[in-house]
């Protein structure tokens, strides 16, 4: 019997005796649920997701999520995006997530191992160095990897939150495997030391490309044969991994016919024989069997000892976790507040949140540089009415409510000194709003079908509770004016009565002064603070229980946009001859 013979015949009785084990399965994360998602009604609208800038934050999330490969990259940006386009209304879920990234905030030391465990989760997932390998050599890196991982998540410190004390326990409940701890010896005695993934994969690409005519592909053929021999002649003899492998692997004698095979190799590649071609279109085929058959007597053994056990979504989850809680570090570093809010139930209806930052000023600036506002309501008092001059804060105010709202239902600290949040069901918003020219509509039918879209949704739309929460930026400036007060005042009336608690910034003064006269119940206006003492100056903050110009006038004439200038400027164009004053209507004067 030729030796390819007898290692097919013995293979194949030995994979009779070494059946890959399923039962670890029992470990694998995902019936633990590490995070859920909770789908929240503002996921159905992109609307407010780009309104609010909401994708700036997740993308400074992604950016600070600790990653090295590429693909791992994509998981993490994809999960992270995930999370962020589906708020929830679960105040368990919140709290279980404020928790973790509040204990990695306030823990330098345990973020900076999480980090690095994340990294190893994402190594054990997405490695790509033996792609182009046999799969076996494959699954020998992956085993390698994935002990790298539970060595790295064992390696944190005590941690106190429910979610990392999840993984933690799930590393720890592996480690404590008997078959498991097999693998982790050989993994960390004998597999990484000597670099067997490496020494497989140089012996297999020589004997498939018969690339040994060079010095160095000699020398490093012959270095890797002794490395492999060594580390078997261990693993097949030493006590302490018996059980690991077919004991019949001796009785084959296959390390014998590997050592026979690397004398071949050597006296013929070191005594440079002419005839080498030759002589590796006759022994190359053989000699791979021989070394793909231990690989994969390896991979197999591991295989009886540890199964298929996965590690789930918990690089992505804790590229998440991180990557807020160093965004929260950040706001800090910027001499920003920053706080865990208070959740209170939907149905209590009452945020309160004290000298809070706009996130999109904040990745620009200081906090020194940035004016904070207070953001208050509560059933009594649900709509507010915000005039000031353009420029003034208005619709910045109105995405820094959104994203105040939104952070908190993810679970996130936000930029402030302190908070306490009723969650909402949902958030819509009309912010921008122009021309579709795809849907064939103007600046106003635009608005008007956002209305629709919480008053009476369609195509799957979640409707408005009064729970939900809602933004309108300059509504009905697509139309007439007394169209507008009138169409305004109507789905103000609406909202009062739903409950709903809801931000209209306009400059149809009629609309202030009917919430100044009590005529739309919850109502209070509210001011973009301005100065103007011969000069228009915003200060950017927003007063409550009071109101405030427009000035539109004065930010007009400080343009220069009067009529004697614009006469100034006509006469000053005639005057250097850019045109004729025949072919204007002066000249008929």
């Amino acid at each position: 019997m030729s030796l390819v013979e007898k290692i097919n015949n013995f293979y194949s009785q030995y994979l009779k005796k070494f059946e890959p084990r399923d039962d670890l399965s029992k470990f694998t994360p995902t019936d633990n649920s590490i995070l859920q998602y909770n789908e929240w009604n503002a996921s159905q609208s992109e609307n407010a997701y780009a309104d609010l800038e909401i994708e700036n934050v997740a993308h400074d999330v992604v950016l600070l999520a600790p990653f090295e490969k590429r693909r791992a990259t994509d998981a993490t940006r994809n999960t992270i995006e995930k999370i962020f386009h589906n708020p929830t209304t679960n105040i368990s879920e919140l709290f279980d997530r404020q928790e973790v990234i509040l204990e990695l905030y306030s823990n330098p030391d345990l973020m900076k191992q999480f980090s690095s465990a994340k990294i190893a989760g994402d190594d054990f997932k997405y490695d790509e160095r033996f792609r182009d390998h046999p799969d076996w050599i494959t699954q020998l890196e992956k085993s390698k990897l994935l002990v790298n991982f539970f060595d790295s998540v064992l390696a944190t410190d005590d941690v106190k939150s429910k979610r990392l004390n999840k993984i933690k326990s799930f590393a720890k409940n592996v480690n404590e495997d008997s078959g498991y701890k097999k693998v982790h010896d050989f993994i960390k005695d004998i597999y990484e030391p000597n670099d067997l993934g490496d020494a497989f994969a140089v012996l297999t690409l020589s004997l498939n490309h018969d690339s040994l005519y060079d010095v160095d592909s000699r020398r490093s053929f012959f270095a890797k044969s002794k490395i492999l021999r060594e580390s078997l002649d261990v693993l097949f003899n030493d006590n302490k991994y018996e059980g690991f492998v077919n004991k019949e692997i001796n009785e084959v004698k296959i390390l014998d016919s590997f050592d026979n095979k690397v004398k071949e190799y050597n006296s013929f590649l070191f005594k440079f024989k002419e005839g080498l071609r030759e002589f590796q279109n006759k022994h190359n085929d053989d000699f791979g069997k021989l070394v793909s058959y231990l690989g994969e007597v390896l991979t197999e053994g591991i295989s009886s000892k540890m199964g298929k056990l996965g590690i789930g979504d918990i690089p992505e989850l804790l590229g998440f976790y991180i990557g807020a809680a160093k965004l929260a570090k950040s706001w800090e570093n910027k001499k920003a507040p920053v706080v865990v809010p208070e959740l209170l139930e939907k149905n209590v209806r009452i945020t309160k949140i004290i000298d809070a930052y706009n996130t999109t000023l904040l990745a620009q600036n200081d906090a020194g540089k940035i004016i904070p506002n207070d953001i208050i309501s509560d059933p009594k008092t649900n709509l507010f009415v915000i005039e000031g001059p353009n420029n003034g804060g208005k619709t910045t105010y109105l995405r820094h409510v959104g994203q105040m709202y939104w952070l908190t239902q993810l679970g996130m600290m936000i930029p402030a000194k302190e908070a306490k949040i009723s969650v909402v069901d949902g958030i819509y918003t009309s912010i921008g709003a122009e021309d579709d020219t795809d849907a064939g509509t103007g600046q106003y039918l635009t608005e008007l079908n956002r209305v629709c879209e919480f008053t009476k949704p369609s195509n799957g739309h979640m409707r408005t509770t009064p729970y939900s929460l809602l933004f309108f930026d300059e509504f009905a400036n697509g139309t007439d004016h007394d169209e507008a007060v009138y169409r305004t005042r109507i789905v103000l009336d609406h909202l009062s009565m739903k409950g709903v608690t809801a931000y209209f910034t306009t400059h149809k003064h009629e609309i202030g002064k009917m919430v100044e006269d009590n005529l739309i119940p919850g109502a209070m206006n509210l001011a973009a603070e301005a100065k103007f003492n011969g000069e228009l100056k915003t200060t950017h903050k927003i007063l409550r229980n009071t109101r405030e110009k427009s000035y539109g006038n004065v930010i007009a004439e400080n343009l220069g946009i009067t009529e004697d200038n614009l006469k100034s400027f006509l006469n000053e164009e005639l005057a250097k001859g850019h045109y004729s004053i025949n072919d204007t209507r002066l000249g008929g004067e």
